[in-house]
């Protein structure tokens, strides 16, 4: 059974931050931890613990040295092995308090976000995970990128389009989460995990249908999904480069679906396209193409059409980075999750 503290506001929480060759961010980033603003009499303790893994700038001298003018808040751990969930599992572990914020080394956190979190999962003890909303700083890209993305306000571009876990900045009790990976079959995220937040979200929703006997793609309707997305808390990040980095991070992501669609069928059930069946001919894939041009014209006029051929663009780049990297054996390493989450190994896998 997933359980959670019931309704309550934390009194203290602990802030992980997974940080690899971060030097021009990290400061920044903690900066904004420092700066978040409560109601009065509920703010929490904080504790921040920076995991600095297989850096090769200075992330660790710029992290040690405010550390040592606030040691009571900040914390420093150090390690040689690369990889996300490599630093996830071990920043879990070094968590002191029941309530954690997972962030990014390269974000700034808005001052209200940690409480608009907190609130809100103090209203929803059925939730095991809160993510915070991502917000594209476009003012610090350039043209092209901000071509391709939506029309900004004041140099800021909401990602309302966001529709699952974001690493940027999410909190979640340890108590649910740990209830809600073993109920899944796992205890850590498998150290070979690529997407660690998209198979995060798979594990929450596959404990979530196992937990109430509900499907997967039912979880949404019938309200049982233990994770949301608290859009009043915002997380800036400056947006990837849309043609040298762009491709590359659609590529990552195209490799880690097609390891979870094999790891997690019933996360990735195949959905029936609009109109019901898939296109027969040449007309009629033509006739779906210009369908959706006049729906682009009449969302958002020729800007709109710019963005999605500039997202074609990098969708094909993507699928031709991603084709390269087929030497990487997929369903050996989605073998590997599931002998990860199974009941045999699963004690090899445990917290210590």
């Amino acid at each position: 059974m997933i359980s959670n503290m019931n309704g309550s506001y934390p009194s203290a929480v602990s802030v992980c931050i997974a940080a690899r060759n971060e030097s021009p961010t990290i400061r920044a980033a903690i900066d904004s931890i420092r700066a978040q603003r409560f109601p009065i009499g509920r703010k929490p303790e904080i504790e921040v613990i920076v995991f600095a893994n297989a850096c090769t700038d200075n992330t660790a001298q710029i992290v040690r040295g405010l550390a040592r003018k606030q040691p009571d808040l900040l914390r420093l751990i150090e390690t040689d092995v690369a990889g996300k969930p490599n630093a996830w599992n071990e920043l879990r572990r070094a968590a002191r308090h029941e309530y954690v914020f997972f962030v990014d080394g390269d974000v700034v956190v808005d001052p209200h976000a940690f409480h608009k979190i907190l609130a809100m999962h103090a209203q929803r003890p059925d939730l095991v995970l809160l993510n915070g909303l991502n917000a594209w700083d476009v003012s610090k890209c350039d043209f092209l990128t901000r071509l391709s993305l939506p029309p900004d306000d004041e140099g800021i571009v909401l990602q309302t389009w966001q529709a699952t876990i974001c690493a940027r900045l999410y909190g979640c009790w340890k108590k649910g989460l740990d209830d809600a990976l073993l109920t899944a079959g796992y205890r850590n995220i498998p150290v070979d995990t690529i997407g660690a937040d998209r198979w995060l979200r798979c594990v929450l929703d596959r404990a979530a249908s196992r937990d109430t006997g509900i499907p997967v793609p039912a979880l949404s309707e019938k309200r049982a999904r233990t994770w949301a997305i608290c859009r009043q808390a915002l997380v800036y990040s400056v947006p990837p480069d849309w043609w040298r980095d762009k491709p590359r991070v659609r590529a990552r992501l195209l490799h880690a679906q097609a390891t979870l669609r094999y790891a997690f069928p019933e996360c990735y059930e195949q959905k029936v396209p609009v109109g019901g069946h898939q296109p027969t001919s040449a007309a009629e894939r033509i006739r779906q193409r210009f369908a959706r041009v006049r729906t682009l014209l009449a969302a958002g006029g020729p800007h709109a059409i710019l963005r999605g051929i500039m997202d074609v663009l990098a969708e094909r780049r993507a699928r031709r980075l991603f084709d390269r990297s087929q030497n990487v054996p997929l369903r050996i390493s989605a073998e590997n999750w599931i002998s990860a989450g199974s009941s045999k190994v699963v004690a090899d896998n445990a917290v210590r």
